[in-house]
């Protein structure tokens, strides 16, 4: 079955005909238009997150370093094609945690601003990551300290089944 692909007035649309095209385009017009386009933004450790909206795009945001942010700086967004504000904001406060994540840190304030509940279980499977991320960074230290090269820590670090010599000899 032929799918038919185009634009209309500055929106795609795809349908199995011209006119479920173009409809499709008239509903994705229509959706863009409503709800908020306010952004938001996230400071943490030096880091700076700017969230916003684009019409055809959806939700999205982008790093910037505080201590380099120019006078002037085009906001587009690197990670995008969220629906939701919502969706959104819960994937840029994981990145955001992950990317200042100090080692042996397993909270972060940055979950406060997903509310009570979400907060609660996003901050168990940070921890729970940020204990795995630990563990294979010490790993990954330990393997470089007894000269292994860079591939070799990585493997011996996450203790990849295909190099279990690496490992099980090291125990």
């Amino acid at each position: 079955m032929t799918k038919i692909n185009l634009e209309y007035f500055g929106m795609p649309g795809s349908g199995a005909t011209v006119k479920e095209a173009k409809l499709d385009a008239g509903k994705r017009i229509s959706e863009a238009l409503e709800g908020s386009y306010a952004p938001f933004v996230l400071n943490h450790r030096g880091k700076l997150l700017i969230a916003s909206r684009n019409p055809r795009f959806g939700w999205g945001y982008r790093f910037y370093d505080e201590g380099e942010m120019p006078v002037y700086f085009n906001a587009d967004q690197c990670s995008c094609g969220f629906d939701t504000r919502d969706e959104c904001l819960l994937a840029a406060v994981r990145h955001l945690a992950d990317v200042t994540h100090i080692e042996g840190e397993r909270d972060s304030p940055l979950f406060d601003a997903l509310g009570s509940r979400l907060a609660e279980r996003e901050r168990e499977t940070f921890a729970y990551n940020m204990e795995r991320n630990d563990t294979f960074q010490a790993r990954y230290r330990d393997a470089i300290a007894r000269g292994m090269k860079d591939g070799d820590a990585h493997d011996y670090a996450g203790m990849n089944p295909a190099r279990r010599d690496l490992w099980e000899s090291a125990a």
